[in-house]
């Protein structure tokens, strides 16, 4: 489902099944630069360096999941 830029949304598995998610970003270089950058933090990067990491890269995190 197409979402407009800017439209607060989430992936969730609400089954207690494995789920998988297929999400394409377009343009995908912010996403692709702030993935990037979280996985160079290591296997338990803080919410403070995930969040500098977006912020970095013009991704914007909103908060908890609802």
């Amino acid at each position: 489902m197409p979402l407009a830029g800017r439209t607060p949304h989430t992936v969730r598995n609400e089954s207690t099944e494995d789920a998988v998610a297929f999400v394409v970003h377009a343009p995908g270089a912010p996403m692709e630069q702030f993935m990037r950058a979280v996985a160079a933090l290591g296997p338990e990067p803080s919410m403070e360096q995930a969040l500098a990491a977006a912020q970095r890269s013009g991704i914007e995190l909103l908060g908890p999941i609802p």
